[in-house]
């Protein structure tokens, strides 16, 4: 569908004439950059009638597809050159240096990585919701009010809150009794506090301790009983 044709009033911008400016956008396939530069105004200008007038923006693909919309597309900088843009770009230069994002445009933010990151069955590593880390089992729920980021929580997790009936508190964990955290059987999870888990485990080491210094000492007795002989 094409645009009416609208003459353009006396001491009007080229860029302020709708016409015109769809025809540099979407007609000869300009970016802003470029018209910014043929009316020798920033490239923000442009995107500003450009929304004004309501033309379609080009999407995220169609801009990567057209790199050489890119003003720096083509250059070839110096080592010094590059060194000198990141120095000038890092630390207290760089201009979010200090600030503090409000939780509206974190969440912006974290949308839109999301939307550059497919999650779930859309994403490429997809296998089929479960994985395991670092030897424990992990399941895709998204939905868990405790799920991590990723979207995943411990498959043990589940299993314990599905035989409670509740989800579990934030200062409760799942200790594996026979110390196989890939054996999630319900005979084989035990639901305590953080603190108790930590001096059971405390306990458990010491007691191994003790059983290998008892098995060494017994052994080194033996040896000097023979060789006594």
């Amino acid at each position: 569908m094409g645009l009416l044709h609208t003459k353009r009033k006396k001491g009007m911008k080229p860029y302020q004439d709708k016409d015109w400016l769809y025809q540099k956008y979407w007609g000869e396939n300009l970016s802003t950059y470029k018209i910014g530069k043929l009316c020798n105004i920033d490239h923000q200008t442009i995107y500003y009638w450009i929304k004004k007038f309501e033309i379609k923006v080009r999407t995220q693909k169609e801009s990567i597809l057209r790199k050489e919309s890119h003003p720096n597309w083509g250059k070839k900088f110096s080592l010094e050159r590059r060194l000198k843009l990141s120095k000038a770009l890092s630390g207290k230069n760089h201009p979010n240096y200090g600030k503090c994002l409000s939780k509206k445009t974190r969440e912006k933010i974290g949308n839109t990585l999301k939307l550059k990151s497919p999650r779930g069955e859309k994403s490429p590593s997809w296998k089929g919701g479960k994985t395991i880390n670092n030897n424990y089992s992990f399941v895709y729920c998204p939905d868990h009010p405790n799920s991590r980021n990723t979207g995943y929580i411990l498959e043990g997790r589940l299993i314990a809150e599905k035989t409670l009936g509740r989800y579990l508190k934030s200062n409760e964990v799942v200790h594996h009794i026979n110390f196989n955290s890939l054996d999630i059987r319900n005979e084989n999870l035990l639901i305590c506090t953080k603190s108790y888990h930590s001096w059971l485990h405390q306990k458990i080491l010491l007691l191994e301790l003790r059983n290998y210094f008892k098995s060494l000492k017994g052994g080194l007795n033996e040896k000097i009983q023979k060789s006594s002989r």
